[in-house]
């Protein structure tokens, strides 16, 4: 295919192809290894923002438990509850 080719063209024809493709090779390993970093990433800040979320609800949670426990306790609603079931 190059053999009738002059090796002053040849020579710069190969050297740009090996240069292209080593471009080329360099490229998808940069940008699977980019996008591979870039999930971890945002997986890590979903983790984090449910995390957050969920120490939220649960602070939440215990504290209404912790006010309807008061409230069970409180003499008026005691008495208020009795004179209701009267």
């Amino acid at each position: 295919m190059l053999k009738n080719i002059e090796i002053t063209k040849k020579f710069p024809l190969v050297m740009i192809t090996f240069a292209l493709i080593s471009a080329l090779i360099t490229g998808v390993i940069a940008y699977s290894k980019t996008y591979a970093s870039m999930d971890d990433a945002a997986k890590e800040k979903l983790r984090s923002l449910l995390d957050s979320r969920k120490s939220s609800l649960n602070q939440y949670f215990d504290n209404i438990a912790h006010q309807v426990t008061f409230q069970a306790h409180n003499p008026i609603v005691i008495d208020a509850l009795a004179s209701f079931d009267k």
